[in-house]
C-alpha cells in the first residue's frame, strides 16, 4: 500500500505488528520482517506507532469482524468499502448462493507436551496453537442418527 494506514492495515489484519512491542519476541519479529521478508517499512511504522494505534486501526475497520453465512449467501461487518478506498483493492462478498454441506464445531483447549493429536480430538480438520498453551480447532459436527 501507498500510505502509512494501508501498510498499518497489513500489519493489523492478523496480528502482525504485536511481536514488536512484546520483549519476547522483538528481535524475532525484527528479523523476519526486515532480515526475511525484506519489510523495512512495516518495521519503522511499528517503531514509529504504538500498540494502541495499530487497535485503533482494528477498530476502525473492525478487522476482527467476522463472516458468516446467512440465507444461501456470505455477510460480513468487516468494514470492506473503507478498507477498499485505502488499499484501492476490490473487497467484496461473492453474491452466489451456497448450500451448507457439512457443520463444524470450534474448540479452543489447553494442551500439555504429553498430549497427542488423538487426545485433542478425533476428526479434527484444522488447528492452530493460538497461544503458548493453547489451540484452536474445529471439527466436523457429528450428525444426530436418532
Amino acid at each position: 500500500p501507498a500510505t502509512e494506514e494501508g501498510k498499518m492495515i497489513l500489519l493489523a489484519i492478523d496480528a502482525g505488528y504485536k511481536g514488536f512491542y512484546n520483549p519476547d519476541f522483538h528481535a524475532i519479529h525484527k528479523h523476519y520482517l526486515v532480515d526475511v521478508l525484506e519489510f523495512e517499512e512495516l518495521y519503522y511504522l511499528c517503531q514509529k506507532y504504538s500498540i494502541d494505534d495499530f487497535i485503533n486501526i482494528i477498530i476502525k475497520y473492525n478487522l476482527n469482524g467476522k463472516i458468516w453465512f446467512n440465507n444461501g449467501g456470505l455477510q460480513t461487518n468487516i468494514k470492506l468499502k473503507e478498507l477498499q478506498e485505502v488499499l484501492g483493492l476490490p473487497f467484496f462478498m461473492p453474491k452466489n448462493k451456497f448450500t451448507k454441506i457439512k457443520e463444524f464445531e470450534y474448540i479452543t483447549k489447553p494442551i500439555s507436551n504429553e498430549k497427542t493429536k488423538e487426545e485433542l480430538d478425533s476428526n479434527i480438520f484444522s488447528l492452530a496453537l493460538t497461544r503458548k498453551n493453547y489451540v484452536n480447532y474445529s471439527k466436523l459436527k457429528q450428525e444426530d442418527r436418532t
